[in-house]
């Protein structure tokens, strides 16, 4: 069978260039969503700040809610409304 690429997947994710027959590792596409995850921790951790962080979130059932950390204290906390957050927000930094 002639294949018309400069490569072939063998399987077990091995890759074969057909020019230099080098062999490497292709990721599975599962495998993309872990490595993202993972990337996305590590950057998140090299370029922390020290600035409140709000988020909003979701259930499964799409019920909406809002969750702050504060990495000075470490504290966290979740409200179910964003005028529930906003108050918290400016009850305890804008006093």
């Amino acid at each position: 069978m002639k294949a018309n690429c400069d490569y072939l997947i063998s399987p077990g994710n091995e890759t074969t260039d057909r020019k230099s027959q080098t062999k490497f590792i292709v990721a599975k596409p599962r495998d993309y969503a872990k490595i993202t995850r993972f990337l996305q921790h590590l950057f998140a951790w090299l370029f922390q700040s020290n600035e409140l962080q709000v988020k909003q979130r979701r259930d499964r059932q799409g019920n909406t809610w809002w969750q702050a950390f504060d990495p000075n204290t470490n504290e966290s906390t979740s409200f179910g409304s964003e005028a529930e957050m906003r108050s918290w927000i400016e009850q305890r930094y804008y006093r």
